[in-house]
C-alpha cells in the first residue's frame, strides 16, 4: 500500500446526506482512515489498485459533522501503519431542504 498525499472536501447535500471527496496522490492498495469531526469519528478503507496512481474516491458517511467549517482526516497506507497524513478538510453545505406542515 502507498499514499504519497491527498485533499479533499466534505461536501453536505440538500437532502442533509454527507460526501467526503478525496483525491489521492500516487495511492494504491488499501488505505485506512478515520474521520474527525464534531463529537463524531468514522473509520474508512479504501480499496485501490496494486499499482500507484492519482485517483479520486467519494465516501459516503453517516454521522460526521463540521467543527468550524472543516473536520480532520488521517489516512495510512495499510502495509506502513506509520506513515501517516492528516488534513483538516473544509466542509461545504448546501441549502438544506425546509418542510412545512400545513394544518
Amino acid at each position: 500500500s502507498h499514499l504519497s498525499d491527498f485533499t479533499g472536501l466534505l461536501y453536505q447535500d440538500s437532502f442533509s446526506h454527507l460526501h467526503l471527496n478525496l483525491s489521492l496522490v500516487q495511492a494504491s492498495g488499501t488505505i485506512n482512515g478515520e474521520i474527525f469531526g464534531n463529537n463524531s469519528t468514522q473509520s474508512i478503507q479504501l480499496h485501490l489498485p496494486a499499482f500507484p496512481s492519482n485517483t479520486s474516491r467519494q465516501v459516503k458517511l453517516i454521522v460526521t459533522e463540521c467543527f468550524k467549517g472543516s473536520l480532520r482526516v488521517i489516512l495510512r497506507p495499510l502495509s506502513h501503519q506509520r506513515r501517516v497524513i492528516t488534513k483538516d478538510l473544509p466542509c461545504i453545505v448546501q441549502k438544506l431542504r425546509t418542510f412545512r406542515s400545513t394544518p
